[in-house]
């Protein structure tokens, strides 16, 4: 598989997941100094790595099937705790800042489990929280595509707030659909 292959599989994936991107906290240069990376940029890296194992043989169909299992149980636990997190509410006005702070806390939790089955076995990752991230900013403007692309549809709220999309994400995918 090629570069260019590989890069529109990943973004595939990435779009495909119920994990939006989230403001990852980071060691930024030979420093060390505190930074922020989008969850996308790193799973991005995640994702291709995986794949060029697979291509390679470093990793039997069983073992590739079994990660993806167990990939899966996680989405399938997360979409469990998003539903009782949402429970009862019919809108996305009903979405209250209280809720979305526990459904972006199921998000985060899922996405740690999630890396944790990656080969490098990723399990310490930090997280801002859901008001840190501000507009303009990578991991605002890759919510904003997220939405779009997951969803099919122009986000209907403020799409400068990085909160917003995320409640919008949440009425659409778990509560609309439904």
């Amino acid at each position: 598989m090629d570069r260019h292959e590989r890069e529109a599989r990943v973004a595939l994936v990435l779009v495909s997941l119920p994990l939006p991107p989230v403001a990852v906290l980071a060691c930024r240069g030979e420093d060390a100094a505190d930074g922020v990376c989008s969850s996308h940029d790193l799973h991005a890296v995640m994702l291709a790595t995986d794949m060029q194992r697979v291509a390679q043989g470093a990793v039997s169909p069983a073992q590739h099937d079994a990660a993806r299992l167990r990939k899966c149980a996680v989405l399938n636990g997360m979409y469990d705790h998003m539903r009782a997190a949402l429970a009862g509410i019919e809108s996305a006005a009903g979405i209250d800042d209280e809720a979305s702070e526990r459904c972006y806390a199921v998000v985060c939790d899922a996405l740690r489990r999630y890396w944790a089955l990656y080969a490098h076995e990723c399990t310490d990752v930090r997280v801002g929280g859901l008001g840190s991230v501000l507009a303009g900013e990578p991991v605002h403007t890759q919510m904003l595509a997220y939405v779009r692309a997951n969803l099919g549809a122009e986000p209907d709220c403020d799409a400068r707030s990085y909160r917003a999309l995320f409640k919008f994400w949440l009425f659409a995918a778990f509560i609309k659909h439904e």
